[in-house]
């Protein structure tokens, strides 16, 4: 899927091995899905990880956007690992967010990422010592690092996808005063099969 212009990409139900390139170097900014029955992986918070949450296998990256300010990548608490090659070839985001429960980066995970400027670390500079980072993450060690973030203080609003069914989506977004926002919406293979349908 590599040079390609997909917005959305979902992870059949079948399968059950991937690599973070999947959707590397895409030409256009993407949303990652997973099929629901799917037994190994699952969607959290917009990334593609195991099934248990703790690891990153892909991330809805975009190689060739331009790095702004306001384009923070936010990965979820409970993460341990950024998969191999999950953040590669990224030239879009140039804030990344990780929970203090980040333990490991993979080889080659952010290979040819040329958006990432600065990291914002829930934990320590102590807790930063101890994570392990495999080589070819140049990205990643030259990025400044800001510690003991609050999740309150990103600017931009905290967006949680979940797939309901093949055809409905459920956004819940934490805004900055703390507010919740719940926005549904069908996918676009349903609202094409169904051109007048509408709920509330």
């Amino acid at each position: 899927l590599r040079n390609t212009n997909f917005s959305t990409f979902t992870l059949p139900a079948g399968i059950t091995s991937i690599n973070g390139h999947c959707v590397s170097n895409n030409n256009a900014p993407i949303t990652l899905a997973v099929d629901r029955n799917n037994s190994v992986f699952t969607l959290k918070n917009g990334f593609i990880c195991s099934k248990d949450g703790t690891n990153v296998v892909a991330a809805p990256i975009y190689m060739f956007g331009n790095a702004q300010e306001s384009n923070p990548l936010i990965v979820p608490d409970g993460v341990t690992t950024l998969g191999a090659h999950a953040f590669a070839f990224d030239g879009y985001y140039n804030e990344l967010y990780l929970p203090v429960s980040i333990q490991s980066v993979g080889d080659y995970c952010f290979l040819g990422n040329t958006g990432l400027t600065d990291i914002y670390f829930e934990g320590t500079s102590a807790q930063w010592s101890a994570i392990t980072v495999a080589s070819n993450n140049g990205a990643f060690t030259d990025a400044e690092v800001h510690f003991q973030y609050n999740q309150y203080d990103i600017k931009e609003s905290y967006t949680i996808e979940s797939e309901i069914g093949d055809s409905f989506i459920v956004e819940a977004i934490l805004d900055n005063d703390n507010t919740i926002d719940v926005i549904c919406s069908v996918s676009a293979e349903y609202a094409a099969e169904y051109p007048d349908a509408s709920f509330a």
